[in-house]
């Protein structure tokens, strides 16, 4: 079977895997430990997507930014140890992989990461869930180049492996990944089951919408 793109971008949170339990309870006990209220689920989670540190600011508040590397240090240490008490990929997300990985296409589909997590955690989480082979190059948010919505990592991605942009599927679940697609003027394939709002995600005229994982293969 003929693929119309040969590399294709994956968001991690969200897209790949659901981790919103288990950053929303890291999340509420940095904020216990700081004396600070506690926050909703839905709250922390429309956080979800600009970094780890925009993330704590968001939930501590500009008004405590004071306290941003007692929160940063304590999160950190938390969320190592509790990453995956409740994260897991979602359905269809191995299968679709696996797929790919084993040459479903008649020519090579690359397929790569790029998350504004931490690399650290990126490749921890996908390694204990055994996913962390089917990605040529997974790159994190701390890394030495503009955070997503920025379009580096995509050229960066379309030169590495010499792939033009009209070969390029940028697949997420959040208004910066939508973002992060337009601006390096790649297609973009918004996934309905993440932290993103359809309404967030529309907005930003994604190329397609999907809302099972198993969807991407007839995109592809």
């Amino acid at each position: 079977m003929n693929s119309k793109y040969s590399l294709i971008i994956f968001d991690l949170d969200g897209t790949l895997i659901d981790s919103r339990q288990d950053i929303v309870d890291s999340a509420n006990r940095m904020l216990n430990e700081l004396d600070l209220p506690q926050k909703g689920e839905e709250v922390i989670a429309s956080f979800v997507g600009h970094g780890l540190g925009n993330l704590l600011l968001d939930c501590i508040g500009l008004e405590n930014k004071h306290l941003a590397d007692k929160a940063l240090a304590f999160f950190k240490k938390d969320y190592e140890e509790h990453m995956l008490d409740k994260t897991c990929l979602f359905p269809e997300v191995d299968d679709v992989l696996q797929t790919i990985f084993n040459g479903y296409f008649d020519s090579e589909v690359i397929q790569t990461v790029v998350t504004n997590k931490p690399l650290y955690y990126s490749e921890k989480i996908l390694q204990l869930l055994k996913a962390h082979h089917y990605f040529k190059v997974i790159l994190g948010g701390d890394m030495p180049m503009p955070k997503k919505p920025a379009p580096d990592s995509v050229q960066h991605l379309s030169e590495t492996f010499k792939v033009p942009k009209e070969q390029i599927l940028f697949v997420g679940d959040s208004l910066v990944d939508m973002q992060t697609a337009n601006n390096a003027g790649v297609d973009s394939c918004a996934v309905t089951f993440g932290f993103g709002s359809l309404e967030s995600l529309t907005n930003e005229n994604p190329t397609y919408v999907i809302n099972n994982f198993s969807e991407l293969l007839e995109i592809i």
